[in-house]
């Protein structure tokens, strides 16, 4: 840059839309005054604003004394080469830059500092990167507008998709939708597994292994995606068998021929202490006596779980279908001692696990 003689220089524009003065094409030099340098054309005159020299762009107070660092000029930010005696001192930076340890990117054309998401062509090819509004570079966890990303925390490229991260938990897997957006609570994918069912927390950790969910069990692969339920702690022959005689001969506090009786008779022979079934009164109270009594009530049907209804009647669930249905058997349906039907997960008002 500081090379005294003649020369063409241009005093024009820089970044869309901002007019920057004049331009002279001969005669036109650098001087220092006191240590300060200033540009002036071939009028002898001091050059204030935008000036490119030499295919660089340079910056002048109102004084027309050049500037450099960190310079905002109508609204907007430039870094300006602040090293003395590098030859190019004052000159525009484009592009990435790592000033004071923290990564900026500067725009190629403009040189305008970028803030927010920016999609950039890296050695990584297009990315997407996300700059604070002090410019620098984010990296690692990022809460963006209430969602979270996660940001590499080498070269600070969003990531999507499946990631491994490690944590104070050890290493754990999250998903990340197509925006980056870390994902939480079910989640229906397409893996190597097929498309399966995988539960992610609110903190996006994957689950693995049993875990209560919601106060419903399931357990989950060591890869993530969730495996059939357990079949029912007894058969369906015998739940029926139970059942049915209970329907005729009633069961501790429940009278013959009831809805109630049949579903007490599959309970008793399945072990479930009597202090939780009994004296529940009639089908569409038994959700909140059974609640009362600690024993876990939720919207979500499990085999072996109590479909309760608003209408005063209960039912004893066999199976859950994938298409939002369940497979119940009953007693005193239109008065039979025994009656299987499949109905939608939501027709109960509610289940009851005992």
């Amino acid at each position: 840059m500081y090379k005294w003689g003649k020369k063409a220089i241009t005093v024009g524009v820089i970044a869309a839309g901002i007019t920057l003065g004049i331009t002279t094409t001969a005669n036109a030099d650098w001087h220092s005054n006191s240590g300060q340098w200033q540009y002036y054309n071939s009028q002898n005159q001091v050059v204030k604003g935008w000036v490119q020299d030499s295919g660089h762009w340079y910056y002048t107070d109102n004084s027309g004394t050049m500037l450099s660092g960190w310079q905002q000029v109508s609204g907007r930010w430039y870094y300006l080469n602040p090293n003395v005696g590098s030859g190019h001192q004052g000159e525009l930076m484009l592009d990435w830059q790592n000033i004071n340890g923290k990564w900026y990117y500067f725009d190629d054309n403009s040189g305008q500092m970028a803030t927010g998401w920016q999609h950039l062509t890296t050695s990584l090819g297009p990315q997407w990167y996300y700059f604070g509004d002090d410019g620098a570079m984010r990296e690692d966890w990022q809460q963006i507008n209430g969602q979270w990303y996660y940001l590499d925390d080498n070269d600070g490229h969003m990531y999507t998709n499946w990631k491994q991260i490690v944590t104070s938990s050890g290493n754990c897997w999250y998903y990340f939708n197509e925006s980056g957006q870390m994902l939480t609570g079910w989640q229906k994918l397409t893996t190597s597994a097929g498309n399966c069912w995988y539960y992610f927390a609110q903190n996006g950790r994957m689950y693995t292994g049993t875990n209560v969910i919601d106060g419903t069990t399931y357990n989950f692969a060591d890869d993530g995606h969730m495996l059939e339920q357990q079949e029912d702690t007894i058969s369906y022959a015998a739940a029926q068998t139970a059942g049915t005689n209970a329907f005729y001969a009633g069961a501790d506090t429940y009278y013959p021929r009831q809805c109630t009786s049949f579903v007490a008779g599959i309970l008793q022979a399945k072990g479930v202490p009597s202090s939780e079934w009994k004296q529940l009164g009639n089908g569409n109270e038994w959700g909140a006596k059974a609640a009362a009594k600690g024993i876990n009530v939720n919207q979500t049907p499990t085999a072996g779980s109590v479909a309760y209804f608003s209408y005063m009647h209960v039912a004893y669930v066999t199976s859950v279908n994938d298409n939002g249905t369940v497979n119940i058997i009953e007693g005193n349906y239109s008065g039979k001692p025994f009656n299987a039907r499949t109905i939608s997960a939501s027709e109960p008002a509610g289940y009851i696990h005992f």
